[in-house]
């Protein structure tokens, strides 16, 4: 029996679920998401711990896994998740500082800065998004200006479905659709937007 899994990376769970061909659930498994307001001085900042996702998400493929007369069966993992949300990864494949989440704030001066030097009407034509605060691009440009220690050994920077799929399979890598929430995909050339990198200063190798 051949079989696909699914796994969502949600913002109260963590979920993986095994699917039969025909679309027939055989197994499920979740963990509880937990987000951490670790800044005393910023209670409103939020962020995912990356060993926490990781560990926890691993736990609840094993259990859906685990239910199936053999593991081998599963043919494919499809992985699907919070979007935005980005890890900073070192050549080795450590993460460098934890998941800035989609509920905090902190970039909105970042956001400000966007809207007054690219604008809205260049960015939509470009990209075809809107400006949002939690778009990787402004977390990149909040790393540099706060730790650019960290950023300065950053490989690549990953969204949380690309991470575990890193985390899966070993590579670094995304796809038109999670680079799109990057606020410096290029719609039309389908790759990151030479005019974009150069207004913002971010590098195009940390990219994925």
């Amino acid at each position: 029996m051949d079989y696909l899994m699914g796994v969502d990376l949600g913002s109260t769970s963590l979920k993986a679920i095994v699917y039969d061909l025909d679309g027939k659930l055989i197994s499920s498994a979740s963990r509880p998401t937990t987000v951490h307001h670790d800044d005393p001085d910023h209670p409103d900042w939020a962020v995912w711990l990356p060993e926490e996702i990781w560990g926890d998400t691993a736990a609840a493929i094993k259990e859906a896994v685990g239910k199936l007369d053999d593991p081998g069966d599963v043919k494919g993992v499809a992985v699907t998740g919070m979007g935005m949300d980005g890890v900073p990864m070192d050549a080795e494949g450590n993460w460098l500082y934890p998941f800035i989440s989609w509920h905090c704030p902190r970039t909105t001066p970042q956001q400000e800065w966007w809207v007054e030097n690219i604008g809205a009407e260049k960015q939509f034509a470009i990209t075809g998004n809107p400006i949002w605060g939690i778009n990787s691009a402004l977390r990149i440009l909040w790393m540099r200006e706060h730790h650019p220690e960290i950023l300065e050994k950053t490989h690549k920077w990953l969204l949380i479905e690309d991470f575990l799929n890193f985390m899966l399979s070993g590579k670094m890598a995304t796809d038109y659709t999670m680079a799109s929430n990057t606020l410096l995909f290029d719609q039309t050339t389908k790759d990151y937007s030479d005019e974009l990198l150069a207004a913002s200063g971010i590098d195009r190798a940390i990219l994925a």
